[in-house]
């Protein structure tokens, strides 16, 4: 009965109850466009997490070494820099795929730590069996490129024996990974003078390129093939950790290492890389709560002015229903489930505006996405807003007698 009358309402105040729900609408968009952002960057932010609140650096390295011979690269560096040193970074693999139609084919290696911690888009199969142990010495792989999982490719150089490698995870054209860039433009970062996580990020597209892109676990191909002669050469991000103690000479020291030993672009401070990472997550913050606040506070003011109208045009019916023996917070409940209709129209024309815009790509590098995230921050502005929709006009019923509303009326 509650509902019945709650529509009824709607049919008073139709064009009024309209624009709220095309304000409401708006509002919703905003806000699962901000959160969908912060949350997408944090995805970044939080693999990346153990490294940037250590200190030491972010180095950017060419595929070329300088002084190092040995190509078995972070082995032999370890030698060479401090004790208390750690490595954490990408491989460049000297293996190739075995009659592919595609050429300049890349092949990267992460280790076990990263692959567990960041988990690309995947257009099909499962990430974490990257981390399985290679069976028969097949090797895990995943890819970028025209492949399905369960495909079995042959990798080689001209000094090893082939490695057989199974696909357990196709990577979705244009998602992110970590790496070293292929073009120009696949870095995840603007240009080079950025120096914030997504310096260690490349986006890779099959379709644009029409290069493969293999990604390996370096354990597993270790495990396989404890014979393989692979070139780990050092190509993309390298993170070089200390523990909180470490003096900075020995950092210092450890930098020039780097320099004269491989083929270092630039380098970055973990601490400003964490300060700039933090700063590039909440900048959407900035720029789109100011206009989510207007928005909001115009909305809620817009909603709830409609419904203290709408139950002081009711008054008549209520006192009528009071007589009958509903209660005057009765009453003002079948004015907020009117309300609530509002509100939940707006929530589903929102979800399906945030669909369109994220498969039609207007708002550029904004992801929308409608996840958990997204749809409980949306929670926030339906509480306050349907709690004011009882509030208020509850109060206006109350100032009336219904023996005054009736003899008024």
């Amino acid at each position: 009965m509650f509902y019945k009358f709650g529509f009824r309402n709607l049919k008073h105040d139709l064009l009024m109850n309209i624009l709220i729900i095309l304000q409401m609408t708006f509002s919703f968009v905003i806000v699962i466009s901000m959160i969908s952002t912060i949350v997408s960057r944090f995805e970044l932010y939080n693999p990346l997490k153990k490294q940037l609140n250590s200190k030491g650096y972010f180095y950017f390295a060419d595929d070329a070494p300088l002084n190092i011979k040995d190509y078995k690269l972070k082995s032999t560096l370890e030698k060479y820099l401090s004790k208390e040193s750690n490595i954490f970074c990408t491989y460049e693999l000297y293996l190739s795929p075995e009659n592919s139609e595609h050429d300049g084919a890349i092949r990267m290696a992460y280790e076990e730590e990263f692959i567990k911690s960041y988990t690309p888009r995947l257009a099909d199969g499962n990430w974490s069996a990257m981390s399985k142990t290679p069976e028969n010495s097949v090797v895990p792989v995943a890819v970028f490129g025209d492949y399905k999982v369960g495909d079995r490719i042959t990798f080689g150089n001209n000094t090893v024996t082939p490695l057989e490698a199974e696909v357990v995870a196709v990577i979705e054209d244009g998602a992110t990974v970590f790496g070293y860039p292929t073009t120009a433009t696949s870095n995840l970062a603007e240009d080079y003078s950025e120096r914030d996580c997504r310096r260690a990020y490349i986006k890779h597209s099959f379709e644009i390129e029409e290069r493969e892109l293999f990604i390996f676990n370096i354990e597993s191909l270790k495990k396989a093939r404890k014979d393989l002669d692979l070139y780990e050469g050092f190509l993309g991000p390298i993170f070089v950790t200390y523990p909180p103690d470490t003096p900075d000479e020995i950092i210092e020291n450890d930098k020039k290492i780097m320099y004269d030993s491989i083929n270092v672009m630039n380098d970055i401070p973990l601490s400003e890389m964490k300060t700039e990472s933090l700063k590039y997550i909440f900048s959407q913050i900035y720029t789109l709560f100011p206009i989510l606040v207007c928005v909001l506070i115009l909305t809620i003011t817009g909603a709830v002015s409609i419904s203290a109208l709408s139950a002081k045009r009711q008054l008549k019916n209520y006192a009528v229903f009071y007589v009958c023996g509903l209660k005057w917070k009765q009453c003002a409940f079948i004015n907020m489930i009117s309300m609530a209709i509002c509100t939940i129209i707006s929530f589903v024309l929102s979800i399906i505006v945030s669909i369109i815009l994220r498969h039609t790509g207007i708002l550029g590098e904004n992801l929308i996405e409608t996840g958990i995230p997204e749809i409980l921050s949306c929670f926030v502005p339906v509480i306050i807003y349907n709690i004011m929709s009882l509030i208020l006009p509850l109060n206006i019923i109350r100032k009336n007698t219904p023996n005054q509303i009736l003899k008024t009326n």
